[in-house]
């Protein structure tokens, strides 16, 4: 939680957007019991991520995350065709940045016909 430029707490949702990079990282809105607040999400990995998306041409429009026991939980939605090369670049740039302590959890993917109905 380290990342973000404001105090995290576990009872929150953030919304963050990979598409666009201030100096101060990426805006990320939390949501909570309070409203909404701004914050910004920044550092080496998170960078590296963003860098391997753009040159992959995989879209990183909002990624949604949720603080669980000090860390956060991302969930990121793409087509079936995409995940393969999502999970690659994860990698890599996991394997750059040793101590970002990320890990995969869990994938899941739906068929085409899911994208359409969404």
């Amino acid at each position: 939680m380290k990342d973000f430029s404001v105090p995290m707490q576990n009872d929150c949702l953030i919304e963050y957007n990979f598409t666009h990079m201030e100096d101060k990282g990426f805006r990320a809105i939390i949501y909570n019991g309070k409203g909404q607040d701004v914050a910004y999400l920044d550092s080496p990995f998170l960078r590296e991520v963003q860098g391997l998306s753009v040159e992959r041409r995989i879209p990183k429009a909002a990624i949604i995350a949720r603080p669980v026991n000090g860390r956060y939980r991302s969930f990121t939605f793409l087509p079936y065709s995409m995940i393969d090369d999502q999970v690659s670049m994860l990698y890599r740039a996991a394997d750059k940045f040793p101590d970002s302590g990320f890990s995969l959890l869990a994938i899941r993917s739906y068929s085409s016909e899911v994208w359409k109905w969404i």
